[in-house]
């Protein structure tokens, strides 16, 4: 409302998809966004487009055995009792534990349903996490467990999103984030 007040622009907020189904954040978000007059992911009014925003963590799935890091290279992930071939798809992401810090990475090709490669290591380009991955997995081999879980995410096609968020700005209408839970110390917006 005090965007509108100083500005006079319509304010369409993003929103994940997840979060408009829940009962009560959807409920505050559909009424914010009424209240702004349109929102991007507003699914109760007519004049509103209907655009959430799906995230890959959303649709998350358990992968099937266990994954580890050859010592040679970082962009290899290989697995034992794994089904890459059925599971994966260039594009999608592979994603590990919590107590790694939940780590993604996107797959760029499945060899066999044992290994496959990422476009970059687990947690950037510092080598960190994958040291951690790899301690981790000699650890557990220590005591019998061969690798660790992982989650398959699917790809996400934002096309849509960006599309509606574009044709806002264009028609000189402003965009919010809707604020859904903590922020993370770490995080950063790239425009």
């Amino acid at each position: 409302m005090e965007v509108y007040n100083e500005t006079r622009r319509r304010v369409s907020f993003l929103i994940a998809a997840k979060s408009m189904k829940r009962k009560a954040i959807g409920f505050f978000a559909r009424l914010i966004s009424c209240s702004m007059s349109c929102s991007i992911s507003c699914s109760s009014c007519s004049h509103c487009p209907k655009v959430p925003v799906a995230r890959a963590a959303d649709h998350a799935r358990p992968g099937t055995g266990m994954i580890y890091l050859p010592p040679d290279d970082p962009c290899t992930v290989l697995g034992k009792d794994t089904r890459f071939l059925s599971e994966f798809t260039p594009r999608m992401q592979i994603m590990l534990s919590r107590s790694f810090g939940s780590p993604v990475a996107e797959v760029t090709q499945v060899i066999s349903d044992t290994e496959l490669k990422i476009k970059r290591e687990f947690g950037g380009e510092n080598g960190k996490v994958t040291s951690r991955i790899r301690e981790k997995t000699e650890e557990l081999r220590a005591n019998g467990v061969f690798g660790i879980d992982f989650k398959r995410l699917p790809h996400i096609d934002q096309q849509e999103t960006f599309r509606h968020v574009y044709q806002r700005i264009t028609e000189e209408g402003c965009v919010g984030i809707f604020p859904e839970g903590p922020v993370s110390p770490a995080c950063s917006l790239r425009i």
